[in-house]
């Protein structure tokens, strides 16, 4: 229980500590509480703890009132800014809450349970995370606004963070609730940090769709208070099938899948340490989480519609995904379609798909935390947004290319960590249709969406190492080393995860390493051939030069959207159906 507090207590230190306005204050506090965070989750995780507490009556009602202000907030935002939507879910929400809270009868549980899943989430978010909190430090010092929003928005980091740490120890639905909805309000207030109007409608659009998130919450709670079932995660029975299936929907919501994914595109306006630690460590990550902590209550029926209903989000965002060339538009595709692919294995619910999740939340967040730091970098040092502005990025900045590149072979690529998630997963659901011969269609989704996620992967880098005849010499552009030191970090425990991980397995070592070998020798020739005398021409054009546009218009699936929502949206009411059915 003493371990546990310490994730409460460094993350709010922290936070507390940024308000000094003292760089190096700061940068040791953060890093003091990464490393200790970090190792105590490796050492709970090591002994295969468990722990578990529960609160006072003083506390649960002082969470009560909290819950209470929370919820008037968002509806005094929805009426300040003339949302009806937000207005309307907050007075659901707000009903259903009093509702809940008014006729549940007391159970004796404990209020927070920490086990393997969660202290391997507690490792995730407090590592990525507080990499990306360092990484922020610099990274505010170039936006245009005063002091004390600056100090505001690296507080408010390591307070999400801490929320996050007491999400994922959540046993009770309506404590998961509350620090839930302390997410949905954390993203409001970061991605609308500009302030200007599109970060004001964005973040609007961010909080009521999180609000919907809510909502499933709270049904699920109003029903376990009619079928006199449990409130706690650790006591779901195998029939609480709606149950089961609302917090799903939840689950749907925080993980940006179809048909609630435009809250996570939008919130591509907010600074990108915001966007690095939605994507990568924080909010999108309860998806799979949720999912892998009331698997085991699901039927096989259940089951098998949810894992299906997400490999094919991830098959159709990766399509989606093809037709941007925005960088961080990009990333924010491929982030969706992880998660549902993250989403489709862990509802499988047995051992092997829980393990396969594990490896698939881990490696994405590391990977997907250092791409969107470099497209803050892009963005602040050479004022690049568009892949289409990539050419000579290998002159100006060989060494941030080479992140790049590394960046997406490592959720592309052997010797990687998702690029072996992966192949578990094929081998895993090919075991499977031999129990249920439907999963041959989630096994075909996913070599699908896997394979059109490399064309996307390989898209952009054909980019970085387009080169002219005509381009002239330019200058290497020096990047500050607190950007490139927690892009180092980052990288470097993909790969010691990956000698922990994947190396455990002798008959990889020799492919490893000549994969390794030959990744390295083409970044060398990369860096040494200049193509001189080279240039692209199209055939019956006289020889005349040819300008490549990687952001081909062709790919373009924008047009079938409201087709693919309503579709979307009717197969999520046919799962609520079958689940009343049963």
């Amino acid at each position: 229980m003493y371990m546990l507090i310490l994730y409460i207590l460094l993350p709010l230190f922290v936070s507390a500590s940024v308000l000094s306005n003292n760089k190096k204050i700061i940068y040791t506090f953060s890093a003091i509480s990464a490393i200790v965070l970090s190792a105590v989750s490796l050492y709970l995780l090591s002994i295969d703890a468990v722990v578990q507490f529960s609160i006072n009556s003083t506390l649960h009602y002082i969470i009560i009132s909290l819950d209470t202000l929370l919820l008037l907030y968002f509806a005094y935002i929805g009426f300040k800014f003339k949302s009806l939507k937000v207005l309307c879910l907050a007075l659901i929400q707000l009903f259903l809450f009093t509702y809940g809270e008014t006729f549940l009868e007391n159970e004796i549980f404990s209020d927070f349970y920490a086990d393997k899943l969660s202290f391997f989430m507690l490792l995730v978010i407090n590592l990525v995370g507080s990499i990306i909190a360092i990484y922020a430090l610099k990274y505010i010092e170039y936006e245009d606004c005063s002091q004390e929003r600056k100090t505001f928005f690296l507080s408010y980091l390591w307070f999400f963070i801490f929320i996050m740490n007491m999400v994922v120890i959540s046993n009770s639905f309506m404590l998961f609730f509350f620090f839930f909805e302390l997410t949905t309000l954390s993203s409001y207030l970061l991605i609308r940090f500009r302030e200007d109007e599109i970060s004001i409608n964005n973040s609007l659009r961010a909080l009521w769709i999180n609000q919907i998130g809510g909502v499933f919450i709270l049904f699920a709670v109003i029903i376990a208070i009619h079928t006199n079932s449990s409130i706690y995660f650790t006591n779901i029975n195998n029939n609480a099938v709606l149950i089961t299936i609302f917090l799903a929907f939840a689950a749907f919501v925080k993980g940006a899948s179809k048909p609630f994914e435009s809250w996570l595109l939008g919130a591509m306006v907010a600074p990108t340490p915001v966007s690095a630690i939605l994507h990568s460590a924080t909010m999108v990550k309860i998806a799979p989480f949720l999912i892998l902590k009331i698997s085991y209550a699901f039927s096989p029926l259940i089951s098998f519609l949810i894992s299906c209903f997400a490999m094919l989000v991830f098959v159709v965002v990766s399509l989606q995904s093809l037709g941007k060339d925005n960088f961080k538009e990009i990333l924010a595709y491929s982030t969706i379609a992880l998660l549902a692919l993250m989403v489709s294995i862990a509802a499988i619910g047995t051992k092997e798909a829980f393990t396969i999740t594990l490896y698939l939340i881990f490696f994405h967040a590391v990977s997907k935390a250092l791409l969107f730091m470099i497209a803050g970098i892009l963005e602040k040092e050479f004022h690049i947004k568009s892949i289409e502005d990539f050419t000579l990025l290998f002159e100006k900045a060989p060494k941030l290319t080479i992140f790049i590149l590394l960046a997406f072979a490592s959720i592309t690529l052997p010797p990687f960590g998702l690029f072996f998630a992966k192949l578990f997963s094929i081998e895993y659901l090919s075991f499977l249709i031999k129990q249920n011969p439907f999963y041959l269609l989630v096994v075909i989704s996913l070599v699908i969406g896997s394979s059109i996620l490399v064309l996307l992967y390989f898209k952009v880098a054909s980019k970085l190492i387009d080169r002219s005849s005509t381009e002239h010499e330019v200058l290497e552009h020096k990047i500050p080393k607190e950007f490139t030191f927690t892009s180092y970090i980052l990288f470097f425990i993909a790969l010691v995860s990956l000698l922990v991980i994947v190396y455990s397995k002798l008959s990889l070592i020799m492919f490893t390493i000549i994969i390794l070998l030959l990744f390295f020798a083409f970044f060398i020739f990369l860096k040494k051939a200049k193509f001189k005398g080279i240039d692209r021409v199209k055939e019956y054009s006289c020889g005349e030069k040819y300008t490549h546009n990687v952001g081909v218009f062709y790919y373009d699936f924008d047009k079938y959207k409201t087709i693919l929502q309503n579709s979307f949206i009717f197969m999520l009411f046919a799962i609520v159906i079958l689940g009343l059915a049963l």
